[in-house]
């Protein structure tokens, strides 16, 4: 294969004369594929902590949801530098917000509006396009809603409910919270 490089891995087991190799005379395709996909050439002793966690049922205890315990489990290298974490609506919580902040990490992210400790007066606010409504705890946590083609909620300890003026795809100008253009 390193003699005769092919565009493709299955264009050395075809039948046309363009791309001929021998290599069907030795081996089939699928025998092929299974050994390179369980082919590992490494010292795993050299290896650096592999950077993931893999959730397996029911892990949450009586102080931190999954989501909250996950993300600071795999955050604790980058926390209390500073930092801004942006995650999606799965991991974003007011719980996790007030976590991070206690650690010197901010918290961007999308949030889902059936979370604890939402702010109902955002939540159920009814809005129409363009429109947006956000409150901000003492704390520094800010959860905004804001009116695009749907609702779109977002959860900030770096930012204010400020507006911004951006240019959407078709060229007029629309006002956009600053929260979302970050994220």
């Amino acid at each position: 294969m390193g003699l005769c490089p092919q565009p493709t891995l299955a264009s050395y087991w075809t039948k046309d004369t363009l791309y001929a190799s021998n290599i069907p005379d030795f081996m089939k395709r699928k025998r092929f594929e299974l050994i390179l996909r369980t082919f590992h050439c490494c010292n795993n002793n050299m290896c650096p902590p592999v950077g993931f966690k893999i959730y397996a049922g029911k892990e949450a205890d009586k102080v931190q949801s999954v989501s909250t315990k996950v993300v600071l489990e795999m955050a604790e290298d980058y926390l209390d530098m500073g930092r801004t974490m942006y995650t999606d609506n799965w991991y974003s919580s007011y719980r996790l917000a007030i976590e991070l902040l206690n650690r010197k990490t901010h918290l961007v992210g999308i949030f889902r509006s059936n979370r604890k400790n939402n702010p109902k007066e955002v939540i159920q606010k009814k809005l129409k396009k363009g429109d947006y409504i956000a409150k901000q705890c003492n704390k520094g946590v800010t959860v905004l809603k804001w009116r695009d083609k749907r609702d779109v909620l977002v959860i900030s300890t770096k930012h204010k409910a400020s507006m911004v003026s951006v240019t959407n795809n078709y060229g007029k100008e629309i006002q956009k919270p600053n929260i979302i253009i970050d994220y």
